[in-house]
Formats: C-alpha cells, structure tokens, sequence
C-alpha cells in the first residue's frame, strides 16, 4: 500500500520509464538526504527569527524567499551529491546509486516528488542510505517509513544497519528539539507517527524491521 496516491498515477509513467532506460540490472541503492527541509533549512529561518516557511515568505516576500529557498537547495543538492560519491566508491559490484537532488520537473507539488520516490523505493531498490542529520528532513523520514513498510533495509551515512527502534528515537528526539526552538514539526510529527505505527508491528525491541511478519 502506498503513503501518497495521486489523482492521476499516470503522471510518473514517462519518469520511471526514464528511470528503466538508464538503470543496470539488478535494484539499486537510494541515497537519502535533505534537500527542501531538514535542519540546514531551519537555520535560515533561525537566522531570520522565524519558526516556519510561511512565517518566512511573509517577512522577505515572495520573491526573496524563493531565491532564498533556491540558494538553500542547491547547497543541500551538493550536499546529497558528495554523500552519494562516497557510496558509489564504497560499492565493488557496479550497482546503481541513486541521487533525487537532481530531480527538478516544472509544476509538480511535493506529493508528486513523495509518490515518485516511494515507487522507485519500493520497486527499484534494495536498500536505502540515510546521510547525516536525516531525522530533521520531512522527505527523509518520509522515505524511512516507506522502507520500512517496504521491508527494505535501511543504514546509517557510515553504512550501519540503522533499526526503526533506532530511527524512531532520533526523530523523536529531532522533533522535541526543534518544537523547543520553535519550529513548525507539522510533516515531521506526520511522518514520526506513521514510523511509530510500524515498529508497533515489530516482534521485540531489538529484532530487525526484516523479521517483521507481513500484515
């Protein structure tokens, strides 16, 4: 079952099939990290004594924030990129490492770019890569639950099994952080209680997200 349904799946056809055109046999591996959320974002809105985007739209006006936002996604796209440059030297059998920064299509809303990810994710790869500071980014942790449900496993920016008792616990963490400093944690509490709804699922404490019985 996927997290975001579209109006019309249809949409992301000509994209995955692009995706079908380029990719080596075999799943991939999808680098996650942050990019229009996370903690670099939220201190541009410390820096300018607000909580939320909204609250920064309203302050600098349309058209500063969106060069304001752009600056900050290219930095994080730079960021996600020498991420993904250490897992493809890490990697000795030639698959595939998958990088979304790059991805830009004119038009679509946030739940378009969810609802491509998550069906590359739960189709096309066979682990996911989270990169430093991911429990702080709205796309990451939405991309954690989707592995999970997914029984796909996850690991940490050094390569370590990174466990959903684990995961859960940093984003718990993150959101109790950032509310204290005052920011909006509306996705991030989203996505957090979808994560706590699924370890439920799980046999014990300790026990791998793959032991998990299919429900």
């Amino acid at each position: 079952m996927k997290f975001t349904k579209l109006d019309d799946p249809k949409i992301l056809a000509p994209y995955l099939s692009a995706f079908d055109c380029i990719r080596k046999p075999g799943k991939a591996i999808y680098c996650s990290s942050e990019l229009t959320s996370g903690r670099r974002w939220n201190r541009v809105l410390e820096q300018n004594g607000v909580g939320s985007d909204a609250a920064l739209k309203e302050k600098l006006g349309a058209e500063d924030y969106g060069r304001c936002y752009q600056m900050n996604m290219e930095s994080n796209k730079g960021w996600s990129a020498r991420f993904v440059t250490i897992v493809r030297h890490s990697q000795n059998d030639g698959t595939d490492v998958i990088d979304p920064g790059p991805l830009s299509v004119p038009g679509w809303k946030q739940p378009r770019y969810y609802a491509f990810w998550e069906t590359l994710i739960r189709n096309h790869v066979r682990e996911v890569r989270f990169n430093q500071d991911w429990q702080f980014s709205n796309g990451c942790t939405y991309e954690f639950a989707v592995a999970f449900d997914a029984h796909i496993p996850t690991l940490d920016s050094e390569g370590t099994e990174l466990s959903p008792y684990a995961a859960v616990e940093m984003v718990q963490k993150a959101v109790a952080s950032l509310k204290e400093d005052g920011f909006d944690t509306t996705k991030l509490q989203e996505h957090l209680q979808r994560m706590e709804s699924l370890s439920i699922k799980l046999p014990e404490q300790g026990s791998s997200y793959q032991d998990r019985p299919n429900v």
